[in-house]
């Protein structure tokens, strides 16, 4: 399930996924969103495709967890990932993939 979380955030909750499955999605997220341009109207002034980048940060569900905590998880993983320079995957245990 995606939705919106926020003014500029989504949460992707993936039910039934390893957390090695979490990272992996979330690395496929961020890779394709990189790889991928968008073309502009020529005529009105867009001489090259817009390129995009995502910076992800996630956590794991814990059980009998309440969602606001594990939102307080998930987020320091999204802005570190975001004060590392962008375009990068975060868990919330701080491991940082490029």
């Amino acid at each position: 399930m995606v939705a919106r979380h926020g003014g500029e955030e989504f949460a992707v909750l993936l039910n039934d996924t390893p957390r090695s499955g979490c990272q992996a999605v979330a690395e496929n997220i961020r890779a394709i969103i990189e790889w991928a341009s968008i073309e502009l109207p020529a005529d009105l002034g867009y001489e090259h495709p817009l390129s995009v980048t995502v910076s992800l940060g996630w956590a794991w569900l814990r059980e009998q967890e309440p969602l606001d905590a594990f939102v307080d998880r998930a987020d320091p993983a999204l802005y570190l990932s975001k004060q590392n320079g962008r375009n990068r995957v975060t868990s919330e245990n701080r491991q940082t993939e490029a």
